[in-house]
Formats: structure tokens, C-alpha cells, sequence
């Protein structure tokens, strides 16, 4: 009886499931903004140049997003992907960059109100600051006016 105690407690702390069916993916407690809970794709202006950045949730970390932007034109990184990790606070969002896969290139800090997402860019090292206005893109517009009425103020 001791022993089955136990190897419940054990089962119990390593999540582990011992007697039950086997674990599934585990759930975790939706995303504070549900627009970043499924990959979007955003389109506008990062200062004078035109972007476009595609995001979707990690999966390790709820509320933090990954994924990558590219400058039309090849104006910045030779036209490759820059990578970009962060995180989500309801409407506000926070992400880095880096455009060699290792070292922080830049910070995006902005807000998504509606079917926009509107802040500021800085490099680095805190030399340049270029303001962004981004779309929310999309086939369906449908999606999209919940997604309006959800982050509207």
C-alpha cells in the first residue's frame, strides 16, 4: 500500500500518467490575446520601407510568439528572413530580432488594437528608432472582424 502511494506521487510529479491511457499533448491555458494563438501574417511599414512578418505561438512557452519578417526590395539583410522571438500581453507585444540567428539585431515594441499592430522599432543599439504600422492579412475577412472586435479598446 505504501509502495503504490509512492509510485502515485512519483507518476503524479514527473506527470507521467502511470495506470492511465498515455499522455496526449499537454494543454495549457489559452494565450492572453487569442489572435497570436494561430499563425498570422502582418503586412505594412517599418519606417519608409514595406514588410511583411509572419508569427505563430511557441509551443514550449504560452504567450510568446516566434517567427520572421523580410524587407521588400532586399533593403535590409540582403532581402533574407529576419528572425524574430517575444512575447504577448494581451494587446501589447514585445519581440526581438536577430538577422544572423544568434545576435539580437533589434526590438519591436507595439500593440495590436483591431486589425492593426502599431509601435516602434529599435536597433540594437539604440541608434535608430523607425515607427511601424502593420495589417492584419488575410483570404477571409470574416476572421478578421472578430479579431477587430476582440482588440478593440
Amino acid at each position: 500500500m505504501v509502495g503504490q502511494r509512492w509510485i502515485a506521487v512519483i507518476c503524479f510529479a514527473f506527470n507521467m500518467g502511470c495506470g492511465a491511457a498515455p499522455a496526449q499533448a499537454q494543454q495549457t491555458a489559452p494565450m492572453s490575446n487569442p489572435v497570436f494563438a494561430q499563425p498570422v501574417t502582418l503586412r505594412g511599414r517599418l519606417g519608409g520601407d514595406v514588410v511583411q512578418m509572419q508569427l505563430q505561438p511557441k509551443k514550449e512557452d504560452m504567450d510568446s510568439v516566434e517567427g520572421s519578417y523580410f524587407v521588400f526590395g532586399g533593403k535590409r539583410n540582403h532581402g533574407n528572413r529576419i528572425l524574430l522571438a517575444g512575447e504577448v500581453s494581451r494587446n501589447k507585444v514585445s519581440m526581438e530580432e536577430s538577422e544572423d540567428g544568434g545576435d539580437v539585431s533589434g526590438q519591436w515594441d507595439g500593440e495590436l488594437n483591431g486589425t492593426t499592430f502599431r509601435g516602434v522599432w529599435q536597433s540594437d543599439d539604440g541608434k535608430l528608432s523607425l515607427d511601424f504600422s502593420l495589417e492584419l492579412v488575410s483570404d477571409d475577412r470574416k476572421p478578421m472582424k472578430k479579431i477587430a472586435q476582440h482588440n478593440k479598446k
